[in-house]
This record gives C-alpha cells, sequence and structure tokens, in this order.
C-alpha cells in the first residue's frame, strides 16, 4: 500500500461525521480517501473531485457545473 499523497491534507481529520485515514486512490479527476463512520462504526470511503490545476477560472466554474 501507499504511494497515494494525500492532496488536501485531510488524514487524522473529521468529515462529514467520519474520521479520514488515508488517500487510497487517486485516477481521472479524484482521490479516494478511507474513512471510519463515528456513528456507524463502518468503514467509509470520501471521493473528492480533483480539478486538472491549470484550468481558468472560467473553464473551472463551466466544469464545476456541468459536473
Amino acid at each position: 500500500m501507499g504511494g497515494v499523497t494525500d492532496q488536501f491534507g485531510w488524514a487524522g481529520h473529521e468529515l462529514g461525521g467520519a474520521t479520514v485515514e488515508r488517500a487510497v486512490a487517486r485516477g481521472g479527476f479524484s482521490i479516494a480517501y478511507r474513512a471510519r463512520h463515528a456513528v456507524f462504526g463502518e468503514d467509509v470511503a470520501i471521493t473528492c473531485l480533483e480539478l486538472v490545476p491549470d484550468l481558468d477560472a472560467s473553464d473551472r466554474k463551466r466544469f464545476v457545473r456541468l459536473f
């Protein structure tokens, strides 16, 4: 395992009722994180959209709207 960069620095933080453990996969336009839900006590996946960094502001806005 390993090798996937925690692009957003979420590991160790709570997000949406779950404690993020680590980034587990990256591909296309997203990064997937493994997390543990506090209420249900279950492992969950959190996937975050990752836009291409060199999009200009208008293209970024259009992409997010279409997504």
